[in-house]
């Protein structure tokens, strides 16, 4: 099993490491070829993990069984006959404030008691896999060959509808979600990654829930279910190293470094409350303009500090990277640390989407100096959903 380390490196000087930026337009990093052509070794760079297999059946029996346990209670069984006894499973959200299933539970009563209070207060609407990752690997930047193939997780990109049922309020939910797989197929680990202010205004009862657009439908005829999965990792990569270049002092709002790799047609989406984070928005944005726009609104008013890849998950156009940010909300001058989902596609070497999920209500707090749904706190500020 491989163990993750927490570099805490700074953004720019950890993606230098990964992707060896050229003195004088830091470009040329968008392929496999010139990292190897500059002394990075990467042996398999894209291979199915050694239980691929077992992994995908794995993941599909999962989601299926927990599926059915938050419907019934006679399927709970079913579903911890999947886990190991010492599993853990976590949910974004800050225990014991809104939501009833915030937080991580360990061991099979802990995994009974999160479903039989998901089951009591809300109602599961629809619940979809829509993507299911296999081929992942851990980062260490320190490494020369930074990328460490994991033959124990998978990451799966998740949609939810869900109604509360005091007060009734149906909200739709993005969820990233990461496994751990032993070697006899049950899962000893579940984090669930998703927006916590999106169920939190609901089960709160707030009476005009965020938009929450689905970046979906704007990118289909974007993707590329074809796509050679070691050209998108490389591309990926690459963007993520062009983005570091760019997001450095004086912080001026100049991409010219990713703006090289972006699609025309690229859709770029940000967790939030558009009243309260300015890169949040009601609607996907679209275009180089409005996804440039979108990273200076992010510049502008929360400044990199520190940004840790923990693990990408590797598809046909698709990445996922698990990723820790520090972070300080300009305004208010507050460090805030964070776990990031970032989302991307890319096609023909550019990208073509980037959706980056976190739990918003960390950064609202930042930004804002009080927790939004603090029972304390409700009035004024907040409370005008």
């Amino acid at each position: 099993m491989n163990h993750l380390r927490n570099l805490a490196l700074s953004l720019p000087i950890a993606l230098s490491a990964l992707l060896p930026m050229s003195a004088d337009a830091k470009n040329d990093l968008t392929t496999l070829s010139t990292l190897r052509d500059t002394g990075v070794s990467i042996q398999s760079f894209v291979r199915p993990a050694a239980s691929s297999e077992v992994l995908q059946q794995s993941a599909q029996d999962f989601f299926t069984a927990y599926q059915q346990a938050t419907l019934n209670a006679s399927a709970t069984d079913a579903l911890l006959s999947l886990l190991t006894d010492s599993v853990e499973m976590t949910f974004s959200g800050q225990p014991g404030e809104m939501m009833p299933f915030a937080g991580t539970f360990v061991g099979h009563d802990g995994v009974a008691n999160v479903m039989k209070a998901i089951r009591d207060q809300s109602k599961t609407e629809s619940f979809q896999v829509r993507e299911t990752l296999s081929t992942t690997f851990a980062v260490d930047l320190l490494l020369p060959n930074p990328l460490i193939a994991q033959d124990n997780r998978v990451a799966a990109i998740l949609q939810e509808v869900r109604t509360t049922h005091s007060p009734k309020r149906t909200y739709r939910l993005d969820i990233v979600a990461w496994l751990t797989v032993e070697s006899d197929g049950k899962v000893s680990k579940v984090q669930f990654f998703y927006d916590s202010y999106v169920p939190s205004q609901a089960f709160l009862g707030a009476p005009h829930l965020i938009v929450n657009p689905d970046i979906y439908p704007v990118i289909a005829p974007l993707r590329d279910p074809s796509a050679d999965p070691i050209a998108t990792l490389g591309t990926v990569m690459g963007f993520l190293g062009r983005f570091g270049a760019d997001t450095v002092p004086p912080f001026d709002c100049i991409f010219d470094n990713i703006e090289q790799v972006m699609d025309s047609n690229i859709a770029v989406s940000f967790a939030g409350d558009p009243k309260l984070l300015p890169f949040a928005d009601n609607v996907i944005r679209q275009g180089i303009p409005a996804a440039l726009s979108t990273f200076c609104d992010q510049e502008s008013h929360s400044r990199p500090r520190n940004f840790d890849i923990e693990e990408v998950a590797v598809g046909a156009d698709r990445v996922i990277a698990n990723t820790f940010e520090q972070r300080t909300a300009v305004e208010t001058n507050r460090g805030y640390d964070i776990s990031v989902q970032i989302m991307v596609t890319a096609r023909s070497s550019l990208i073509t989407s980037v959706k980056g999920l976190f739990d918003s209500v960390i950064t609202t707090t930042a930004f804002h100096g009080a927790d939004p749904f603090h029972r304390v706190i409700r009035q004024p500020i907040f409370w005008y959903w």
